[in-house]
């Protein structure tokens, strides 16, 4: 998904972002590293997907690249 969108701060300044994640939040995800482990994803900030494991809401966020994760196995 590409979404493009212009912010303007009073016409003295305009920024440009770009959101080019594959995967939405709350899509459950496996990483290449370790393909029987099911994550979802949390969050997704400046091209990084934080994510937990599945059923282990007291754990630490994993974070991974785009290129790290997988959809999961069936």
């Amino acid at each position: 998904m590409r979404l493009h969108f212009r912010i303007s701060f009073g016409g003295l300044k305009s920024v440009s972002y770009e959101m080019d994640n594959r995967y939405q939040e709350g899509s459950m995800i496996t990483a290449i590293e370790a393909p029987l482990i099911q994550l979802v994803i949390i969050h997704y900030i400046r091209r990084i997907y934080y994510c937990e494991k599945v059923g282990d809401e007291n754990h630490k966020l994993l974070s991974y690249f785009e290129r790290e994760l997988i959809a999961p196995l069936a």
